[in-house]
């Protein structure tokens, strides 16, 4: 599969927020890091934003990522997967440019070398949550020694994202890094963030992962919302992590969602916990302003139902 141009993809990324210097000192990554990759399918488009006119959104296809909205039969029943837009069936191309330079930056010795990195790159089902786990090594003050795929538990074969140190080793860290898809029906449907049912996804994809941390180990869950970071989200949150489980030390979280209050969100379950504090970065300018454009389907009275497919 042939990658899109250099010119193209340097033209793509001015149209969302990028200067047009750093625009060109990105755009040679992406295109080599496109080839790397090696899609079996790859295509550009740009959308004009919603919400913040005259930048328009950057984004690329790749494949069958298991969302679409192309997927609905009926408005008015709700399935993760009928969901479509960008994060969801579709990359943002600035965000890949983000993921491009900080895996140059802080692990030089995986990016472009064959493995499970690249594989989950290359995965249409997978791309996606790799490209968020590698901008979440950026939140961190200096990490040393990162590790990719990290096995915790002798009773499992499940692996944790990311393993690194933290202040000249004072500090382990195990990082686990979830995108929460279907957080965006919390608008367009108005519903809440509900503890049962967080309970369970975490039970079910991330409590596995983990064995009770050392004296000198945080493990960590990252969370990455599509719906706003609002007061029953960190309520959830902070319950969830004090009374529901014993393995976690922290959870922080970021949104996607256009109208957040706040992008960044940190809750500590003990005083270990507490000195990640100075080491946390809070997402730039950049990582701010990027615009995810989803698209649900909506049941509108009076018109009739969609066909099934």
């Amino acid at each position: 599969m042939k990658a899109p141009s250099l010119e193209t993809i340097e033209a793509f990324l001015v149209a969302g927020s990028l200067e047009q210097t750093e625009a060109r000192r990105r755009a040679p990554l992406v295109f080599e890091d496109f080839q790397w990759i090696g899609f079996d399918t790859l295509s550009m488009e740009a959308h004009s934003s919603p919400f913040c006119s005259p930048f328009c959104i950057p984004e690329y296809r790749f494949g069958d990522t298991g969302f679409s909205i192309d997927f609905a039969e009926q408005a008015d029943v709700i399935k993760t997967e009928w969901i479509g837009g960008t994060g969801m069936d579709r990359g943002h191309l600035q965000l890949f440019s983000r993921a491009s330079v900080i895996g140059r930056k802080l692990i030089p010795y995986l990016w472009h070398q064959p493995g499970k990195l690249r594989d989950s790159l290359r995965n249409p089902a997978q791309h996606l949550d790799t490209v968020e786990e590698i901008w979440w090594l950026d939140r961190w003050l200096d990490p040393q020694g990162i590790q990719s795929s990290v096995i915790l538990r002798d009773d499992s074969d499940k692996d944790v994202d990311w393993s690194f140190t933290l202040g000249d080793g004072a500090l382990s860290i195990n990082l686990e890094v979830k995108r929460l898809c279907g957080d965006c029906l919390r608008h367009t449907r108005g519903r809440t963030f509900k503890i049962d049912v967080f309970d369970r996804f975490c039970k079910k994809k991330v409590i596995q992962k983990f064995r009770k941390s050392e004296p000198t180990e945080v493990n960590v869950l990252a969370l990455s919302l599509f719906g706003e970071i609002d007061r029953d989200v960190q309520m959830i949150v902070g319950e969830w992590l004090s009374n529901r489980q014993d393995v976690i030390d922290a959870v922080i979280i970021t949104s996607r969602e256009a109208r957040r209050k706040s992008c960044f969100d940190f809750h500590f379950r003990n005083q270990k916990a507490q000195y990640l504090r100075p080491f946390l970065r809070e997402p730039t300018y950049e990582d701010q302003s990027l615009i995810f454009s989803l698209i649900v389907p909506i049941d509108i009275p009076g018109l009739p139902k969609m066909p099934k497919q």
